[in-house]
């Protein structure tokens, strides 16, 4: 299985939130994603409007 890049990794995320936070991914204007280990797994989504 080949691994996914940043970009199409961050398209994968997009596509996932589309008709749930967003209508369509041409909304979204900036994308910041991290990934911290932690005793308490959890996602955490921040949504702003400019």
């Amino acid at each position: 299985m080949d691994l996914l890049t940043i970009r199409e990794v961050d398209f994968v995320k997009l596509l996932a939130l589309k008709s749930v936070i967003w209508k369509d991914d041409s909304q979204v204007v900036d994308l910041l994603v991290s990934k911290y280990y932690s005793q308490n797994p959890r996602v955490e989504i921040t949504i702003q409007q400019f």
